[in-house]
């Protein structure tokens, strides 16, 4: 940074500083420009940016914290700030986080002892978050950390114990067990003395290759690359696995041709035993992947094994989705309905069977098994397209025959995941395949040149769109003669005796058109020559007899908006972000040509007004730049323009086309003739005053286009000028609701009559009126006197309107007093709405204003009884502010309501943060285990808005203060004793941290929607095994302190026949030979280490004899 830019930057820090209320992210991002570590308050607004709520203040913090000179307090906060927030779902931060430490380490030329100390620190840290039971950003981040540190220290921190961690991670999910296996491949080795150990993983990888789950096929998969890499790069020979094949490709090869065999003689017997997908993902990753030992370990037969093997299982998957086809003797892909048929009458032949899998199992093996089929094919022609091959014919035969499969799966099946997965492999072949322009020519010329009304139903051959999808976008030459080839096709008339229920070949090159323009990855340059001649062809078909092809066509003429216009611009109607309207008269005569006539043509009849909708849809996205640049031919075009929507289009009875007529209009205007045109549009609108019939009565649809040109132009102007354009004013008595509506919203002055009709459009009118009053009034409080003496509808409208207002921070505490006053209101939607008002301004200054209010207990049980009426939804959202009510008297009777919506399982998100928020106005009810334990559970909420909003109660009784925190850290902070005493007593919080190790927890109803990854939890962030290692270290302090050591004994002593039962538990081992627990296995083990610790604490050394016959196994899910 230059020195003239620091000392700017200095003044704006020292600026910032001088303020009230200081913006934290704006403190902390100067001074991480600044890099002075001596200005003002620096050390103070770190520590509270390292703590913040906000990921975006920690994530500079971090920054700034690892670029500072290393000691060892610096040291000890960046390991404390990585773990507090190792979990955080924001992947930013843990972005940050990695990268922070990364560029620390760089800057150390060697290692210091301090350095070294916080290594071994950090490296035994990330260790135990390997254990099972952690949550996937807690595993995948603190995977990244090892990376990091092994990177720079080499192999100072490679070891069995952590080898065989990391293995047990292959079983995780995906990027944490991809972390794994590159972390083993890169840094760890094997030796003979390891074979057991391999041959076991081996067997395992095997195993789970064969799983009906393809999940598992993944791990088994990555499990077997891992190994056979680490064998070769260790120097071993594959023979340590007892092999007798040529490589581990070779023999996966074979283990694959058995089952395709065994899929064809029975294929629904079989699906359960074993599935391609795993095998083949192997041979895919260990054959052609670009860094495995074994690329290019198959010779020419084993390649045509292997394609014949692809070619056959492709062919059998297919078969079996269209087997009701070929009954029906048709040939093209099977809709929904068939493939069921077919896969019901698979199941039906096989009823002697005693597992049968159900019709949505059979279908995701199917489509799971094309996907990698399709990808294995595409990966070994790439290979071919970028090896050095002299034999170019057998090169490009190779590669032809697999880009044939693929096409042939596109052809026959319109499953959208198997399509996709296609679709991108034959993508990549083309790509990098040179000579494929002639494959693809000849594809295209086939699968367009064959479209027909008679048999051709668009929903059996989806797959043709993809197909094309993967051609033009991978082989732009062929773009200009596919659009060619489609353009003729569509613009084609159609007969008129034909079927509608037949989707036609029009449509259906329409909507391939569709997808080709809307591809981002096709210039619009390659696509401009044909613009004028497509949105003329739009504009034609959307006046087709036929639906299918007016839906084609709507469809085609919006993604040629988009591709004209921008997706940005296309839906905003901002004045600066316009594109110019000259491209248009210049690029497309024809189009403007076309809207003139169109004028001429239109009348009162619906049908005509809505062929102006292609037109003015683009018209309102232009704007034209300068007029004196224009030719005399265009100038005169835009004055006809000017006047047929002035005339007709503001007069329209469509009121979108209308409006979008008003927009155009506005465009056409330039800055110097805006003040000139709101003049004449006043005068215009102005011969409507009080009368109705007069000579130039246009109807009041007129009107209000021209309200409706007038009132973005004084949003232009505003824009423009800086300030506002005075409005006309006119009797609005006998204006129609529409009219009136749009004068009030121009007009803030209009504050009355109200109306009294309550039809939508009056209450429309209503609302703008009773807004224009909020804005206008100087004594809010006194306008809520005078609205709630109105009728129910107005006054609950003037509240939902104040609600939404921008109120002043000096009025919110008169205010909130002002509607307590109104708390014993009858009406309970009156109330309802009294409440979230109070709720909207509590939210305001929370952390500034204390406000107090005391209420009598039996007034606020009224109010209680009141607001229960209401619906579930309308009374949870209200229990932040009852909570803020609530007399201390009345705690025990909400507390509970409080608590009871904090399930997961049971509430939404917005429910739970209802409750979060309430918790906080419980911050100084004293010796209540349920405030504790709901704050526990909130902090580890799956969202992080209710983990956010629940830490204002952790940062109080901490600090006094009401601010957001590290949701993390604050958890951390419920397990310590000096902060938790501040809300129960030592006896209370021993019973809390105990059952925190007394329960699993488990979802309570199936969802087949849960990872299976997360231990079947219904929250995926919440870590149990974490928890316990929090309340295990809560109990050390609490029995370390010696006070209440009789009764901590009591409590345990209360358990110990339950602690009994707990370790006759039976486990459940995902391999034996390995010792690998399951999930939850490895858990219940934690819990029994934990607890057998704190008997050894309290000295019940007689009873430890209760855990000899599981000791392995409680310190198998502990060891790193």
């Amino acid at each position: 940074m230059k020195s003239k830019h620091i000392g700017s930057l200095l003044m704006l820090y020292e600026k910032m500083n001088r303020q009230s209320k200081p913006d934290l992210y704006l403190q902390i991002s100067v001074l991480k420009m600044i890099y002075n570590t001596e200005v003002e308050n620096f050390h103070e607004i770190l520590d509270s940016s390292l703590n913040s709520g906000d990921t975006k203040i920690r994530s500079v913090a971090f920054t700034i914290l690892c670029s500072l000179k290393l000691s060892t307090d610096v040291l000890n906060l960046i390991y404390n700030f990585i773990v507090d927030n190792i979990n955080s779902d924001c992947s930013t931060l843990r972005t940050k986080l990695i990268f922070g430490l990364e560029n620390m380490l760089r800057k150390c030329k060697k290692l210091s002892s301090i350095l070294t100390t916080f290594l071994d620190r950090l490296h035994e840290f990330v260790s135990s978050n390997l254990l099972p039971g952690s949550n996937y950003q807690r595993k995948i981040t603190s995977l990244k950390i090892y990376l990091v540190i092994l990177k720079f220290t080499n192999n100072d921190y490679v070891s069995y114990s952590c080898r065989h961690l990391l293995f047990t991670n292959l079983l995780d999910s995906e990027d944490v067990r991809k972390t794994c296996s590159e972390i083993l491949v890169s840094y760890f080795n094997v030796v003979k003395e390891d074979k057991i150990y391999l041959n076991n993983w081996m067997k395992l990888g095997l195993n789970l290759c064969y799983d009906p789950l393809f999940y598992k096929n993944e791990s088994g998969s990555t499990i077997i690359y891992t190994i056979t890499s680490l064998a070769y790069k260790s120097g071993l020979q594959i023979d340590i696995f007892n092999l007798s094949h040529s490589s581990v490709s070779a023999y996966i090869l074979d283990l694959a041709k058995k089952q395709e065999k065994r899929l064809k003689d029975n294929f629904v017997s079989n699906v359960t035993h074993g599935t391609l997908y795993g095998l083949l993902d192997v041979l895919n990753n260990l054959s052609f992947e670009e860094n495995s030992p074994e690329k290019n370990k198959l010779n020419e037969t084993q390649i045509e094994v292997m394609l014949n093997l692809i070619e056959d299982n492709l062919n059998l998957m297919l078969d079996t989705l269209s087997s009701r086809m070929d009954a029906e003797g048709k040939t093209e892909a099977p809709s929904f309905a068939q493939m069921d048929d077919a896969l019901s009458s698979l199941r039906i032949s096989n009823q002697d069977n005693v597992q049968i899998p159900t019709n949505q199992f059979l279908l995701n093996f199917i489509w799971i098994n094309i996907k990698v089929c399709c990808d294995v094919a595409s990966k070994y022609a790439i290979m071919l397209a970028i090896s050095d091959i002299s034999n170019k014919q057998y090169k490009n035969t190779q590669i032809k025959r697999c880009a044939d499969m693929i096409a042939d799966v596109l052809i026959r099946c319109r499953h959208k995941g198997a399509m996709e997965a296609t679709c991108k492999s034959l993508g990549i072949i083309i790509k990098h395949w040179k000579e494929s322009l002639n494959w693809c020519q000849n594809m295209l010329t086939d699968h367009i040149n064959c479209m027909k009304p008679e048999d051709e139903i668009s929903r059996r051959s989806a797959g043709v769109r993809y197909l094309i999808h993967a051609i033009v976008t991978n082989n732009k030459i062929t773009v200009k003669d596919c659009i060619k080839q489609l353009y003729n096709i569509a613009k084609e008339n159609v007969c008129t005796d034909i079927d509608t229920i037949v989707d036609l070949p029009q449509a259906r090159a329409q909507h391939l058109l569709t997808a080709i323009v809307a591809n981002a990855s096709i210039s619009t340059g390659s696509l401009y020559c044909f613009m004028e001649d497509m949105i003329m062809l739009c504009i034609d078909k959307l006046n087709s007899p036929f639906w299918t092809i007016r839906n084609a066509a709507l469809q085609f003429f919006s993604s040629l908006q988009v591709r004209l216009i921008g997706q940005n611009r296309l839906n905003n109607d901002c004045w600066l972000s316009h594109l110019p309207l000259e491209p248009l008269l210049y690029h497309f005569p024809r189009l403007m040509q076309r809207l003139q006539h169109l004028w001429s043509q239109t009348n009162c009849k619906l049908s005509s007004q809505a062929r102006l909708i292609p037109f003015m849809s683009l018209l309102k996205s232009l704007k034209l730049q300068s007029w004196s640049l224009l030719s005399s031919d265009h100038q005169q075009f835009l004055k006809s323009l000017r006047f047929n929507l002035w005339s007709t289009g503001f007069a329209l009875e469509i009121y979108t086309i209308r409006n979008m007529a008003a927009q155009a209009y506005a465009n056409t205007i330039q800055v110097n003739e805006i003040s000139s045109t709101l003049n004449q549009i006043s005068n215009e609108i102005l011969k409507y005053d009080g009368v109705i019939n007069f000579s130039e009565f246009k109807g009041f649809n007129h009107l209000h286009g021209l309200m409706s040109v007038y009132k973005y132009l004084k949003d232009v102007y505003f824009m423009e000028f800086n300030q506002e354009y005075q409005v006309f004013k006119i009797e609005h008595k006998n204006l129609p609701p529409l009219c009136k509506s749009m004068y009030i919203s121009l007009n803030c002055k209009v504050l009355d009559p109200l109306p009294l009709n309550s039809s939508i459009d009056h209450i429309l009118v209503k609302q703008l009126m009773i807004k224009n009053n909020i804005s206008q009034s100087l004594d809010l409080s006194g306008l809520i006197e005078f609205y709630m003496k109105a009728d129910k509808h107005t006054t609950i409208c003037f509240l939902k309107c104040l609600k939404d207002f921008n109120k002043n921070p000096k009025d919110v505490l008169l205010l909130i007093n002002k509607f307590v006053n109104f708390l014993d209101v009858d009406d309970k939607d009156i109330l309802k709405e009294i409440i979230m008002n109070i709720d909207v301004l509590l939210n305001m200054h929370l952390e500034n204003i204390k406000i107090e209010v005391e209420l009598e207990a039996d007034y606020f049980s009224a109010i209680l009884q009141k607001c229960a009426l209401c619906s579930e939804k309308d009374f949870i959202a209200m229990l932040p502010v009852l909570s803020w009510l609530c007399p201390s008297k009345v705690y025990l009777t909400l507390l509970p309501i409080v608590c009871k919506h904090i399930d997961c399982d049971l509430y939404d998100s917005n429910d739970r943060c209802s409750s979060s928020r309430s918790l906080y106005y419980f911050k100084n009810l004293k010796d209540d285990v349920r405030v504790w334990n709901a704050v526990v559970e909130l902090l580890q909420d799956e969202d992080i808005d209710v983990r956010i909003e629940v830490t204002r109660f952790v940062n109080y009784i901490c600090y006094n203060c009401s601010s957001i925190l590290n949701p993390y850290m604050c958890l951390r902070k419920m397990f310590e004793i000096e902060i938790v005493s501040s809300i129960i007593n030592p006896k209370f919080a021993f019973n809390c941290f105990w059952n925190q190790l007394s329960e699993i927890k488990l979802r309570t109803e199936f969802d087949e929607t849960i990872n299976p990854f997360f231990n079947d939890q219904s929250n995926v962030y919440q870590e149990q095994s974490n928890i316990m290692k929090l309340a295990f270290e809560g109990l050390k302090s609490l029995i370390k302190a010696n006070d209440n050591l009789d009764y901590y004994k009591e409590v345990v002593e209360k358990c110990l026949n339950t602690i009994k039962s707990e370790c006759e538990f039976k486990h459940t081992f995902m391999d034996e030979d390995l010792m690998i627990l399951d999930t939850y296995s490895s858990i219940h083990y934690q819990k029994l280490y934990y607890k057998r610790e704190i008997l050894v604490l309290l000295n019940f050394n007689d009873y430890l004899n209760m855990f000899f016959p599981i000791l392995d196994f409680i310190y198998l899910p502990i060891k790193f």
